[in-house]
C-alpha cells in the first residue's frame, strides 16, 4: 500500500526523531539489565577516537546515522554510500562530510572494504586485531550477564521452557510481551507479532526470520516494522507493505544477536532483552507518531 508524499515526509521525520532518542532508550534498557554487549564494544571504540574531537566525531556519527536511518523509512537505502530514497525527511551534512572523506581515502591494495566505515574511529577498530583479539571476550560477557540475571533473581520466566526452538521462543514473546498478538507466518519463511498504535493510522510489526532455524543455530533473526493498521491479513504483511523498516542494530550501535545454543539461561536473556527493547521502542514511537 502506496502513501502519498506528504504523508510519506510526514512519517519519515518523526520515524528520525525516534532515532534522535536512541541515547535515552537505549539508556531505559541498560537501567533495566541490558544492552551490556552493546555498551562494552561502544566504550572499546571510544578507545580508538584519540582526539577530542575525535570522541565529539564518533558520538555524533552514531546520532546522525540512526536518524538518517530511520528517516529512510524502507528504503531502499544504504546509509554509507549515501543512498537515500526520495520524500527523506532528514539527512545530516556531517554524515554527507564523512563520506566524502572516505571516498577520497588512498588504501592499499585489499583494504578497500575499509571505505565502509566511514568514521574513522571505527574504520581503524576495524582495521586492526582488535576484533579477533578480542573475539571471545564477547561471549564472556554474555555468561556473566546471564549469570548475574540467575544470582540475583531478576530473570522471570513466564512458564517452563525445556528446548531452544521456535516454538518456546514464541510461547515466551507472547506472555513477555501483552498488546502483540502472534500473527504467524508470514511470507519468506518469517512470522510475526503486530500491535495497532492507538490514534494513528499505523501497526507495529516485529518482523521475525529466526524460525528458520537460526534460533537452534543461537541466533534471533528480526526487524521491526511501521504499516498501514488496516492490513489485517497475513498475506498483506509482506516488505512491498511495509512504509518503514528498522533493525534493532540502526538505532543500538554494536546490538548482539547471538547466544550459546546449548545455554536455556541465555535463550531466556536473549527473549527478555528484545521483549524488553520492543516495549521501550513501541513506547516511544506511540508518543511521537500521537502527538
Amino acid at each position: 500500500m502506496l502513501i502519498d508524499r506528504s504523508a510519506r515526509m510526514i512519517l519519515s521525520s518523526q520515524m528520525a526523531c525516534l532515532g534522535s532518542q536512541w541515547r535515552d532508550m537505549f539508556g531505559e534498557l541498560r537501567a533495566a539489565g541490558f544492552g551490556h554487549y552493546s555498551e562494552w564494544r561502544m566504550d572499546d571504540a571510544r578507545k580508538f577516537a584519540r582526539s577530542r574531537d575525535g570522541k565529539v566525531d564518533l558520538e555524533l556519527y552514531w546520532d546522525e546515522y540512526a536518524k538518517e536511518r530511520l528517516a529512510a523509512l524502507a528504503g531502499p537505502v544504504d546509509v554509507v554510500r549515501g543512498v537515500f530514497p526520495d520524500g527523506c525527511a532528514y539527512r545530516s551534512p556531517f554524515m554527507d562530510r564523512l563520506r566524502r572523506e572516505a571516498r577520497d581515502l588512498r588504501l592499499g591494495a585489499g583494504d578497500e572494504h575499509f571505505r565502509r566505515f566511514i568514521e574513522p574511529s571505527l574504520r581503524e577498530m576495524f582495521a586492526g586485531r582488535y576484533w579477533k583479539e578480542t573475539a571471545g571476550q564477547g561471549d564472556a560477557l554474555v555468561r556473566k550477564v546471564v549469570e548475574e540475571f540467575w544470582r540475583d533473581n531478576k530473570f522471570i520466566c513466564p512458564g517452563e521452557l525445556y528446548a531452544i526452538d521456535n516454538k518456546n521462543y514464541v510461547k515466551y514473546l507472547s506472555l513477555a510481551m501483552p498488546g502483540f498478538d502472534f500473527v504467524g507466518d508470514l511470507p519468506h519463511r518469517s512470522q510475526g507479532f503486530r500491535r495497532d498504535i492507538p490514534g494513528t493510522p499505523w501497526s507495529f510489526l516485529i518482523h521475525d526470520n529466526s524460525c528458520g532455524g537460526h534460533i537452534e543455530l543461537g541466533v534471533l533473526q528480526y526487524g521491526f516494522a511501521v504499516f498501514p493498521s488496516v492490513m489485517r491479513r497475513k498475506s498483506d504483511l509482506r516488505q512491498a507493505h511495509f512504509c518503514a523498516t528498522f533493525r534493532m542494530s540502526d538505532i543500538f550501535p554494536f546490538w548482539n544477536h547471538k547466544f550459546d545454543n546449548n545455554s536455556l539461561e541465555q535463550f531466556y536473556y536473549m527473549m527478555a532483552e528484545l521483549a524488553e527493547s520492543v516495549d521501550v521502542i513501541y513506547r516511544r514511537l506511540e508518543r511521537i507518531l500521537t502527538r
